[in-house]
């Protein structure tokens, strides 16, 4: 392979640093000056013949790429058209890749299963492919394999295979299940917040701590929930019971055997208040707040 005129360019560089280091050595005295010296053309040198060995054998560009742009952690979303599929990555952190998996209809998405790599085992992005456990919401088990890789750089989009030993909720068990998914945020979770505010009650308030001020949602974006607003912000009348949710009274409530009774009971009044569904599976908080004593 012949010497392109970069390599013969840099070779010269360090054939002449390797001149002024020879003197250097030779000299009977050093001061500390010209020890820096020394020091910092011994490392030029080492970087100088690094790049000239990949001028002169070059890796593969599907590795440099892959070298150069690892998979970052943080939370992707993607699919296949069939399946809509939320994959989160914390490499650096707990060493854990988990995902949730939905089935796409005309009206939206339905939950179908989640899934992690193998709990104790820490998950390396140099690995590529993981074993993976999954359950759906009957609490059937299954075990498979994950298998990541970079597709494009800009946007960040990663391509996978999922295979499943056993079916699982409508998944086929021993078949490839393939899918992409670009990278959407840092947080590793969105969790949508519905807010119903009797009558009366005030907004929710901010703290400080430490001389932060700390809300809810800031609570919830240190603990890397990224928040968003689902359906409305609602506010609702008084309830029938004129002593109010107390903690005293649902005390005594309990303790008198009708505590399910109020919960059916609260359950239906966020029912017919909440915009967002309180029945189908997702990551959603109703915050009801109510008047208390």
């Amino acid at each position: 392979m012949a010497e392109s005129p970069l390599y013969a360019t840099l070779n010269v560089f360090v054939q002449h640093l390797n001149q002024q280091q020879a003197q250097l050595r030779n000299s009977e005295s050093m001061t500390s000056k010209e020890q820096q010296n020394l020091t910092a053309m011994s490392q030029a040198v080492e970087y100088l013949r690094s790049a000239m060995t990949l001028l002169r054998d070059p890796a593969p560009p599907e590795a440099e790429t892959r070298d150069a742009t690892p998979l970052e952690d943080g939370r992707y979303k993607g699919g296949n058209g069939e399946l809509s599929i939320e994959l989160r990555m914390d490499i650096g952190g707990l060493g854990i890749i988990s995902a949730d998996v939905f089935r796409i209809h005309a009206s939206g998405e339905t939950w179908v299963a989640s899934l992690r790599t193998t709990p104790g085992v820490r998950a390396l992005l140099s690995e590529g492919s993981w074993d993976i456990i999954g359950e759906d919401q009957r609490g059937t088990p299954t075990t498979g394999r994950l298998s990541l890789s970079l597709q494009l750089v800009e946007p960040l989009t990663l391509t996978g295979r999922l295979r499943l030993d056993q079916p699982l909720e409508g998944l086929p068990g021993q078949k490839d299940i393939g899918f992409t998914a670009i990278w959407i945020s840092k947080a590793l979770r969105s969790l949508g917040i519905e807010i119903e505010q009797e009558q009366d009650v005030a907004d929710l308030p901010t703290y400080n701590f430490n001389g932060k001020p700390v809300t809810v949602e800031s609570a919830f974006a240190e603990a890397g929930l990224e928040i968003s607003a689902v359906g409305q912000h609602s506010t609702i009348s008084h309830p029938p019971n004129p002593k109010g949710w107390g903690t005293t009274e649902l005390h005594a409530l309990m303790h008198d055997n009708v505590l399910e009774a109020l919960v059916r009971e609260l359950h239906a009044l966020m029912q017919d208040s909440a915009q967002a569904s309180v029945t189908r599976a997702a990551w959603e908080n109703h915050l009801l707040l109510p008047v208390t004593e």
